[in-house]
This record gives structure tokens, sequence and C-alpha cells, in this order.
């Protein structure tokens, strides 16, 4: 992999200070030949509403080349960001959970269909279905699907 030459583009912030003229006071070019003279660090010409962190406000040539200075170019500008998506990855990890829950959910409706004539009254409350002896029991089988589901949700993208 290349990594891209440590120059940035122009939009790009480029140091961490402003120039300053001769009384300490940051310079700020408005436009053309016009310039702007201020004490306070806000008003560093490179910030956008985005410059919230540091790392918005430093350059790329601020980093150590590698990957910090990848990280700052790449940061430097909303087209220059570009991920993997690995949705090969992402789709087998969401058929896999799948495949876990359709077997959870056999197990749960044949434990279901089992429990409709000997003890109807544990399909109709939860407080009552606590005395099934075989394993898994059905709070036990809901807690477990319960997990599942919540990782089956964060596999989503």
């Amino acid at each position: 992999m290349a990594f891209p030459p440590p120059t940035p583009p122009s939009s790009a912030p480029t140091s961490p200070k402003s120039p300053t003229s001769s009384d300490g006071d940051c310079i700020i070019n408005i436009g053309g030949d016009e310039e702007k003279h201020c004490s306070d660090e806000k008003h560093l010409p490179y910030e956008t509403e985005k410059a919230q962190s540091p790392s918005v406000t430093t350059g790329v040539d601020d980093h150590p080349r590698g990957y910090p200075t990848l990280a700052a170019y790449m940061n430097s500008s909303d087209n220059f960001l570009m991920c993997r998506r690995f949705s090969f990855l992402q789709t087998r990890v969401l058929l896999y959970r799948q495949d876990e829950l359709a077997e959870m959910e056999d197990t749960l409706l044949n434990m279901d269909d089992e429990d409709k004539d000997l003890e109807p009254l544990a399909l109709q409350s939860r407080r009552l279905d606590g005395d099934r002896t075989e394993e898994p029991s059905r709070a036990s089988l809901i807690e477990k699907i319960d997990s599942k589901l919540k990782q089956y949700g964060t596999s989503m993208f």
C-alpha cells in the first residue's frame, strides 16, 4: 500500500499555528491583501465547524509518517475518507447468527408444542412456567435468544 505524498491539498491544515505578526498576534488572511490581526487563537483560519478536537486542528505534516500521516490526510477532507466495509464478512456473520436464532426458535416452538397439552398455563404466564424439569427451561432459552438477538443486531450494517 502506497502512502500519499506528505504534502496535503491546499484546503488541508498544514500547521498547528497561524502566522504571527511581530507583536505575537495571529494574522488571518480574509481575502486578497486584506488581513485581520487577532490575539485569540480561536480565530485560526483553518478552523471550521468540524474543528472540535485537537486532531482536526493539526496538519498532515505534524504527524509521523505511516498510519498517523495517512489518518491525518484522510481526515483533512470528507472526500478522502474511504474505508472497507468488509461486506462479505458482515454477511457471513449475519447468516451464522440467523442460523443460530432459527435453531433456538425451533427449540422454543417445539417446547411450546409439548407444553400446550401438558402444561397450558405455562404458555400463558412466565411465572407459571418455572416447573419445567427438562433442559433448557423456557426462561433460560429465552435469555439465550435475547443475548443472540443483541449479537445479531450489532452485526447488522
